[in-house]
């Protein structure tokens, strides 16, 4: 899940907004918008790409805490006398 989450977030960080500002025509409110976007658009995919890293290095530490436990529990476990 981690290693998606870290592709995820490289991929939505590759995205281009540039052309949006390069659209082309007349006193149209939607051209305006699409011209406005670039900006908008561009923080809005950095800040999704930093969610998607944090919750990957948040699983991995979840992974090394529970793998931690296992062996902690198992050794316990192999220090109980035998019935």
């Amino acid at each position: 899940m981690a290693t998606t989450w870290r592709r995820e977030a490289g991929e939505v960080d590759a995205l281009s907004w540039a052309a949006s500002a390069e659209a082309t025509g007349d006193g149209s409110d939607v051209l305006a918008a699409v011209r406005g976007l670039s900006d908008p658009a561009s923080q809005a995919m950095d800040s999704i790409a930093t969610r998607y890293t944090t919750l990957a290095d948040l699983v991995d530490k979840f992974s090394a805490d529970i793998q931690a436990r296992d062996v902690e529990t198992a050794s316990e476990i192999g220090k109980l006398g035998t019935r």
